[in-house]
């Protein structure tokens, strides 16, 4: 049964209900729906008139008489759909017949239209599938990556602990060869400068060496 809001939007075959019976043989077709509006009226017959069906008006079902309900009937349609007023003991009811072979016609339309629908949906279950599916594999993918970024962390932060008590080391072993330096001899001193540079060589070495993974660690956050 149609309610007024229906043709508010675009009127299709889903406001007719289902035909459950797929191998329904159709000599006749009435839908009965709710009393609507003239204007609403031709609205619903320009719809069945763009898809085949001229659209006539009669008072009674028993009436043999039979009017337009627009001038937009098309000499090329060849099903007709009529338009019942007056239903006994019905006021609020209005009743929609498809005689014939334009019962066929309207059976067939509404078929191809639940064919159809059960289709796209099949597609779509099937491509939501998919998508799940990808999304999944995504989401492993990512988590391995984290997994392996934390462990890279975790190894960059603990270089970063060695070089950092080297550090400390290296000032402590330089207060200490200022300290013997101040007693040793001129030749004596020479050969501690040498050792001093060496030193020096090795401190500034593992100072680069800690600059290089910063910068590595920079980059993975990245």
């Amino acid at each position: 049964m149609f309610n007024n809001s229906n043709f508010m939007n675009r009127i299709t075959y889903h406001d007719f209900g289902l035909f459950e019976t797929e191998a329904l043989e159709v000599d006749f077709i009435s839908l009965n729906i709710k009393r609507i509006t003239s204007h609403q009226i031709r609205r619903l017959a320009s719809y069945f008139q763009n898809i085949g069906f001229n659209s006539y008006q009669k008072q009674l079902d028993s009436n043999h008489s039979r009017k337009k309900i627009n001038d937009k009937n098309n000499f090329y349609n060849q099903f007709e759909v009529y338009f019942i007023m007056k239903i006994p003991y019905q006021k609020e009811i209005i009743q929609l017949q498809f005689p014939g072979v334009s019962g066929k016609q309207f059976y067939k339309l509404k078929q191809q239209l639940t064919d159809a629908q059960n289709e796209l949906k099949e597609a779509n279950n099937y491509a939501r599938q998919r998508v799940k599916k990808v999304i999944q594999e995504k989401e492993k993918e990512i988590k391995s990556i984290e997994r392996e970024r934390s462990k890279i962390d975790s190894d960059l932060s603990k270089k970063e602990k060695q070089l950092d008590i080297l550090n400390k080391d290296n000032k402590k072993l330089k207060k200490q060869f200022k300290k013997i330096k101040n007693n040793l001899s001129e030749e004596e001193n020479k050969n501690f400068e040498l050792t001093q540079e060496r030193n020096n060589y090795l401190v500034d070495l593992l100072e680069e060496r800690k600059k290089t993974r910063s910068f590595t660690k920079k980059v993975m956050n990245y």
